[in-house]
């Protein structure tokens, strides 16, 4: 009988210590092995949510937890970057930002897809909307070589491409835009700075050499960029000075999604950081798959999980975070048949589809309608 006690005790202090790392990386099926670079949500519905990549492939997800699905974008050019314009109508357009100047756009929510003529060859890794107001509405891609493009987009039609001086022939990675001030990151520690929404462009010091791959602002003074060797720099004053900020790892990082000051997420090789103090300091997160994460973004899930961070990366692998099932804040319901105790909690999931009707797990108490699933 102490042997029987014993095994109890250890298995209920076995999954406390589980409880300790409530979460974990459950990796979704793409159906694909190419490389995936960015994912983004349209937030217009909240609803549908796309993954693009090399060899042109683009994934989209109808709803919440359905499966990932195939697109035919009409290329086999690498797709960097993924944006979804202010709703024209019920237009829903959305824009890819490929290599060799490729920039397909659909006006039907990514149903079907049409090659712009943009007027250059350069490689274009990713483009942000922007303007004050509705009718005078733009969009602007960064890229290889010092590219800056902007197209404005006038009801009903859009104009053309017209390419925006940037001053610098390095490679520029990232754009992020805030009402009329405007951001943009590339290689060798290259900030550049608009106040105009972008029709000049300022050089800003970085006082680093890293390439910086991603830069985000959460507002018109308080932004982040980050790069290879693990660097994070932070600025408060819109860019005009910034703050390393430690990382506590040298891996490359790809990535910075910035939903408010107490949800900053960074996907890296390998690796992913979090900050919940308005980026003040810097949490590396523990069970990251081995993998290269090239991009994450919050999305919208079933209820249970109403926004839960995606990542994807290297080999078409697609990850979210999720609640792990073991987690139970150490609430537990003792039962005592027979004089040997068992112990159970309520919280968690078991990797189950919420979306439908399932009814399976304990009911307790008896007769309640409630059960542990």
């Amino acid at each position: 009988m102490k042997n029987i006690y014993a095994l109890i005790l250890n298995l209920v202090l076995t999954l406390s210590a589980f409880s300790q790392v409530p979460y974990y990386y459950y990796q979704v099926p793409s159906g694909t092995t190419n490389n995936l670079y960015d994912i983004q949500n349209q937030y217009s519905t909240g609803n549908s949510n796309y993954i693009c990549g090399a060899n042109g492939i683009l994934l989209h997800q109808n709803y919440p937890d359905s499966a990932w699905l195939p697109v035919i974008t009409n290329t086999t050019t690498d797709l960097n970057g993924i944006l979804h314009l202010k709703s024209n109508g019920n237009l829903n357009p959305f824009l890819l930002f490929g290599n060799n100047g490729i920039v397909p756009k659909s006006t039907n929510s990514g149903i079907n897809w049409l090659q712009q003529y943009v007027g250059v060859s350069n490689n274009i890794y990713s483009g942000m909307y922007s303007g004050m107001l509705y009718y005078s509405s733009r969009y602007m891609a960064v890229g290889a070589n010092g590219l800056i493009i902007r197209r404005y987009l006038v009801l009903p039609m859009d104009t053309s491409w017209v390419v925006i001086q940037s001053g610098t022939n390095k490679d520029l990675k990232s754009i992020s835009y805030f009402n009329r001030y405007g951001w943009i990151v590339g290689a060798n520690g290259t900030i550049l700075n608009s106040i105009d929404t972008g029709n000049t462009w300022n050089p800003r010091n970085s006082l680093i050499t890293n390439n910086l791959n991603s830069v985000s602002f959460l507002d018109s003074v308080t932004g982040f960029a980050v790069g290879d060797g693990g660097v994070i720099l932070k600025t408060s004053n819109g860019g005009l000075n910034w703050i390393q900020k430690s990382s506590g790892t040298t891996q490359n990082l790809n990535y910075i999604y910035t939903q408010s000051a107490t949800n900053l997420l960074i996907a890296g090789n390998k690796t992913v950081i979090y900050s919940t103090n308005n980026g003040e300091t810097w949490i590396l997160d523990t069970g990251v798959p081995q993998y290269n994460l090239f991009a994450c973004s919050n999305i919208n899930t079933h209820i249970y999980e109403t926004s839960i961070p995606y990542f994807v990366g290297e080999g078409g692998k697609i990850f979210r975070k999720t609640l792990d099932s073991m987690y139970h804040l150490n609430i537990w319901t003792q039962l005592r048949p027979n004089n040997i105790s068992a112990y159970f909690t309520r919280q968690g999931i078991f990797d189950q589809n919420m979306a439908i009707t399932n009814t399976a797990g304990f009911e307790w108490p008896k007769g309640s309608g409630k059960k542990d699933i």
